[in-house]
């Protein structure tokens, strides 16, 4: 059962097994997203996109070594 605002203010109660519409809406949006998700992580398990995945990977070990300096080599004097 659920209440609807009727334009006039009044409300209306309405039972029903069905959901109401926006909610039917948000539930289709969240299963289509999780389907578009679990397809690229099954492309990326089957190899399909692994170009992508090194371009990723490469990104990340540039950003690391220009924020930490050249190539990790500084030494830890252990001062604290």
């Amino acid at each position: 059962m659920r209440v609807e605002l009727l334009p006039d203010g009044r409300t209306r109660r309405i039972t029903t097994a069905d959901p109401p519409a926006q909610d039917e809406r948000h539930h289709s949006q969240a299963i289509g997203s999780y389907l578009t998700s679990a397809a690229r992580l099954a492309e990326i398990d089957a190899g399909n996109s692994a170009g992508e995945v090194r371009s990723m990977l490469g990104d990340l070990a540039r950003g690391l070594r220009e924020a930490f300096g050249n190539d990790g080599a500084e030494e830890d004097t252990g001062r604290g």
